[in-house]
């Protein structure tokens, strides 16, 4: 365990130190009737661009539902940040995946992930005043999770010189306590052993 936060700090750093991607940080928890809100803010490091099918997503959010993408289309200032609408967005939780090239952030199979990818043909780039990056938005996700850890995150985007950037960092994030994993790993092992009994 020790090492795997070690290589994240480290990985979180280095993505941070290059001042370029997209890169998630939680912005809080609240606790709901559903269980548990965790809402993230993704920024746009400046150096970097995002463009049509570049996305970022959420690894490993045990029973995730309702993931909502808030776009930040207009900034405290009242004036236009060039982020597209919800419209111009999908929003996905997935099985497994995607995992950008070259890049191995954890992502277990059994615990779903949570896509949001850029579909509109637009470009999106921090503006002059954006020094420490453009706030695409934030993202909700609900999980009966309330204990907090380290999960994985990684994002597809582009540097303005147009080579692709990709980044792997770590986020606090819900994660099962021991016990839950464990009661989780006897009930897939219980379901496949029932499956393979039924098979013969």
């Amino acid at each position: 365990m020790f090492k795997r936060l070690l290589a994240m700090s480290t990985l979180l750093l280095f993505s941070v130190g290059a001042n370029a991607g997209i890169v998630v940080a939680l912005d809080g928890t609240s606790a709901t009737a559903g269980g548990f809100n965790w809402t993230y803010d993704v920024t746009l490091e400046p150096d970097s661009l995002m463009s049509r099918s570049d996305y970022f997503v959420l690894y490993d959010i045990p029973g995730v539902t309702n993931p909502v993408w808030a776009p930040n289309t207009i900034d405290t200032d009242g004036v236009v940040t060039g982020v597209p609408d919800a419209s111009k967005w999908s929003v996905a939780t997935l099985a497994s995946g995607p995992v950008p090239p070259f890049l191995n952030p954890i992502d277990n199979g059994g615990l779903p992930n949570v896509l949001v990818t850029l579909a509109d043909n637009t470009t999106i780039m921090p503006r002059s005043k954006d020094v420490a990056g453009l706030l695409l938005g934030k993202l909700t996700v609900t999980s009966p999770v309330g204990n907090e850890g380290i999960i994985d995150y990684a994002s597809q985007a582009a540097q303005l010189s147009g080579s692709e950037l990709r980044v792997v960092g770590g986020v606090a994030g819900p994660v099962p306590e021991p016990s839950t994993v464990g009661m989780m790993v006897a009930g897939l092992a219980a379901a496949m052993g029932f499956a393979l009994r039924r098979r013969r």
